[in-house]
């Protein structure tokens, strides 16, 4: 393929449009030559040598740190099977290991294997890839001094310029605290006034939205904001068995009017009804509080009980249901009006019946313990910040709320599970991991390409907070199909949210994750900017940088990292799909990336393994989209790859990309010559 010839789709052609990767070759290392080896492994050394370790604690019955319980004797695997085989299903049930979960459309199944099978499920024909559940970290998104410019030749206030006041209800909508203006978002809104994602549901697969932050309550329309809480947490999986306190194992058959537990001596009061179940279990709020919570199921309609307020009884406890039905939300403690953190915890409910034994029903209480989730959904589509005109990128949008993740970690069986049917028309994931391998190949990556290909849904992930270094782009971002997203700031953000001066007008903050994949493949695919004050959960405390000279109030926090950058570029394309809509346009996820990619304005002076194309132009996009230009030319490139894990790619030493890293010994090009790849 020429590298000059125009295509919108091809990511090899993308890198051109951010006009920062030259088409002459890079100088390339010297590499040894690329040795024969076996076929790729369709589970990895990473995989591998978590599945050992798992072995290790489950024959000593032990536990990892901060686990609930011993380590099980089997461990949960995400398996992408080819397109069709659903017979890989039966074949993977014989083995004696037990399918919990089937999605045919997008070839994924979901297994609790016994450790003895693991290698035998390997070897079925119809099984692609596999990858082991495991608890991956949320990125550290809290305010750093290290970032406040230094990287970029910053410093602080001159003394000669005032500290930059903190926003409130006065801060116009476009502003330099959440700079959705740097998109073009809000002189796009402000030009087309419903165009504001009316008609649009984000899905937040994170940690867990708010229900009660003002912010989130309504649209511009006055419709309400959050329209389910569900949770991709499972208590069959392996990771959130061990980590995901949210779950009580709901058993033991109880009747009214008193009930006396013989674990603890307390003596319940119960309503007088057929059909209940029991079940107390301590948690750790993070309102301080740690300690029991009942809770009491009713078989005929699922209904549930908590007792909130701690006094043993259930009478005078509301019936709750899941959050969709009714909008229920419960509350675990008490606020203190005297403090600034409000400590009363709210909780939205979920049931689930489908468990490993059929004596035994889930009930999770879906507090939440952690401020990521709510941060980024506010940046997609907050309304009324501070009380005032301030919003996020699509106010006008409606989200649902896809909880895998708490103060421990995130299951990425969760992660998977929870993207599944739930009725959003784009989803934001501000979560990934750093492997050792990312070829965009793995079990994950391969069922989300999937995923947008049969729903038509588009997801939006960070692209990583692991720096500078190449090739330190996460899993599953690189995956094709995925909009991998970097993190860029202004200088205008710089001062607002760090009190820092820099002179680059705008650049790519040192932490974000660069390309390109294992394969050389094209990542990250834009950027967005990565640093934002928005909604947090109000009895979280709020963070924000010293040397700004200002503190932000209970229910909001400055975070910076590409889990900001990421919901950015989501609430952007809410506006583009919330505009098509209106003009009864129907884009695929193949033409909503061409438009953005197409459109994206490359950020001097940064190259292309930064940045992608350059930063998200929802105006230059919504053009595209708007004349119908569709996808442009499919573009399939094969080159030579030459690094120390190149042998492990599903062809050895060739990849997808153009980035080749050989030596002209061993099929690369020398500096300045030119090479057309097919």
């Amino acid at each position: 393929m020429p590298f000059l010839r125009p295509t919108v789709a091809a990511i090899a052609t993308a890198a051109l449009a951010a006009g920062t990767l030259s088409v002459s070759a890079l100088p390339a290392a010297a590499a040894p030559a690329p040795q024969p080896v076996a076929a790729a492994d369709k589970l990895g050394a990473h995989d591998r040598a978590l599945i050992k370790q798992y072995q290790q604690q489950s024959r000593a019955r032990s536990a990892q740190p901060d686990a609930l319980r011993a380590t099980p004797d089997f461990v949960t695997l995400i398996v992408a099977v080819q397109e069709g085989r659903t017979a890989a299903v039966a074949e993977i049930a014989a083995l004696g290991a037990e399918v919990t979960r089937t999605d045919a459309e997008v070839g994924y199944v979901k297994v609790n294997a016994p450790f003895a099978t693991v290698d035998a499920l390997l070897a079925l024909d119809g099984v692609v890839a596999v990858d082991a559940d495991e608890l991956l970290q949320l990125e550290d998104v809290r305010p750093d001094g290290e970032l406040t410019g230094k990287g970029h030749g910053g410093k602080g206030g001159s003394g000669a310029r005032k500290l930059p006041a903190g926003p409130s209800a006065k801060t116009p909508d476009a502003n330099p605290y959440m700079p959705t203006g740097e998109t073009g978002s809000a002189d796009f809104k402000k030009r087309h006034k419903t165009y504001d994602g009316r008609g649009v549901t984000i899905g937040i697969m994170d940690s867990g939205v708010d229900p009660t932050h003002p912010a989130l309550a309504k649209t511009t329309t006055g419709e309400r904001k959050l329209v389910d809480t569900v949770t991709g947490t499972d208590p069959n999986n392996f990771i959130d068995m061990l980590f995901d306190n949210t779950w009580q194992l709901v058993s033991r058959q109880v009747s009214g009017p008193k009930y006396t537990d013989p674990d603890t001596g307390n003596v319940w009061t119960l309503p007088e009804e057929e059909g209940l179940r029991f079940s107390a279990k301590t948690n750790t709020l993070p309102n301080g509080f740690t300690g029991k919570i009942g809770v009491l199921h009713r078989d005929g309609d699922d209904a549930v009980r908590v007792d909130t307020d701690g006094d043993l009884d259930f009478t005078d406890e509301e019936l709750m249901r899941p959050y969709a039905e009714k909008h229920q939300v419960g509350f675990l403690g008490k606020d203190d009006p005297a403090t600034g953190i409000n400590e009363s915890v709210p909780f939205t409910l979920q049931v689930k019946r489908d468990m490993l034994s059929s004596s035994v029903i889930g009930v999770a209480l879906n507090y939440i313990d952690v401020a990521h989730g709510t941060h980024v959904a506010g940046i997609t589509a907050a309304h009324g910040m501070f009380g005032g005109k301030m919003d996020g990128q699509a106010p006008g949008a409606k989200l649902v709320s896809m909880r895998a993740c708490h103060s421990l970690g995130c299951s990425s069986a969760a992660l998977t599970d929870g993207m599944i049917d739930h009725g959003v028309d784009v989803i934001n994931m501000s979560i990934g991991s750093s492997p050792e391998f990312n070829d965009g190949q793995s079990a994950r990556a391969l069922v989300y390409n999937r995923l947008v290909e049969e729903s038509g849904v588009q997801l939006f992930i960070s692209g990583g907070n692991s720096g500078a270094g190449a090739n330190t782009i996460g899993d599953p971002t690189a995956a094709d199909q995925v909009v991998s997203v970097g993190a860029s700031v202004s200088a205008d953000t710089y001062w607002a949210n760090y009190g820092s001066e820099v002179k680059a007008k705008r650049d790519i903050f040192p932490f974000s994750s660069r390309g390109p994949r294992e394969d050389g493949g094209f990542k990250p695919d834009i950027t967005a900017p990565g640093s934002a004050v928005a909604p947090t959960p109000s009895w979280i405390a709020p963070t924000s940088v010293a040397e700004t000279g200002y503190t932000l109030p209970a229910g909001y926090s400055m975070m910076n990292g590409t889990s900001m950058a990421s919901p950015q570029a989501t609430g952007a394309a809410a506006l583009l799909l919330s505009a098509a809509g209106q003009k009864r346009l129907a884009p695929s996820p193949a033409e909503l990336r061409a438009a953005i990619y197409s459109s994206a304005a490359p950020i001097r002076g940064v190259t292309a393994i930064a940045q992608g194309r350059g930063q998200f132009d929802v105006a230059g996009a919504w053009k595209h989209l708007e004349k119908r230009k569709g996808t442009g030319d499919a573009v399939t490139v094969s080159a030579p790859v030459c690094t120390p894990l190149s042998g492990q790619l599903v062809t050895p030493h060739t990849g997808s990309g153009v980035f080749n890293s050989c030596a002209p010994t061993t099929g690369g090009q020398k500096p300045g010559e030119l090479r057309t790849t097919m």
